[in-house]
């Protein structure tokens, strides 16, 4: 297609203008200039070793008709160049047109997505703020892990955390079957101190001393009185209950 029909047809409204149509009629352009520049010197070489001066204004003539070519193609480039920027602007606009018609339409779905989550959310949170007020905070941290999902919705981010949390309820989960085991330990550890306690004579000397004392040293004596006020100056915490270490067996 010739530039004249190109033009009558943008003009007239025949033919929508494309960005890459004029980017790959500019570089047409562009190489045809390069061959008119090109032609309009090697003839001009000629001319100056022309047989005869009818040769010689041929040669010229030739010369400048490429000259005015290039001349031409060049102020073409400048109109086609106002043309591509006119319609990359309408491209850009036709393409963020559909994709705000796509995103608005993701909106409604995302929305109910998201407030149902946040309410499962503030259940869950709900619930271990629940647990700590019964059994305190230090328990709940060692027993109880955090359900709620704090981080960003991103599918990486959620199979990560939905990863954690599978594994972290799981039956045969450490933390779960600790449970069970925290008040039997306890238990077995006060009984074998009150034992090795007994087992040093120490019962016996404690009366001997009662005795010698008198009645009111009786109760600070007691051996469990005395494991009594041990427990609370060997690292119990008074909100927690029992110590970290008794949990981790």
């Amino acid at each position: 297609m010739g530039v004249l029909a190109t033009l009558t047809k943008r003009i007239s409204g025949a033919e929508k203008e494309d960005p890459v149509a004029l980017e790959g009629e500019l570089a047409e352009l562009r190489a045809a200039i390069e061959t008119h520049e090109t032609d309009a010197k090697r003839l001009a070489g000629e001319w100056l070793f022309a047989d005869s001066r009818d040769a010689a204004e041929q040669i010229d003539r030739r010369r400048r008709e490429a000259l005015r070519l290039a001349e031409r193609d060049q102020a073409r480039i400048a109109e086609l160049e106002e043309q591509l920027v006119v319609a990359k602007g309408e491209a850009q606009r036709q393409a963020l047109a559909k994709h705000r018609a796509v995103m608005a339409g993701l909106f409604p779905r995302l929305r109910a997505a998201i407030d149902a989550a946040g309410r499962v959310q503030m259940e869950a949170i709900t619930a271990r703020n629940a647990a700590i007020a019964q059994l305190g905070e230090g328990v709940v941290a060692q027993y109880l892990p955090p359900v709620a999902f704090l981080g960003l919705l991103i599918p990486d981010l959620i199979q990560l955390w939905a990863s954690e949390q599978e594994r972290l309820w799981a039956p045969t989960n450490k933390a779960a079957t600790g449970i069970a085991k925290a008040g039997r330990s306890a238990s077995e550890k006060r009984r074998q101190w009150i034992r090795r306690f007994a087992g040093t004579g120490a019962p016996a000397k404690a009366a001997a001393s009662r005795a010698a004392a008198g009645p009111g040293s009786a109760r600070r004596r007691d051996p469990r009185r005395i494991y009594q006020i041990g427990r609370r100056t060997s690292g119990w915490h008074h909100g927690a209950g029992r110590r970290r270490d008794q949990y981790s067996q």
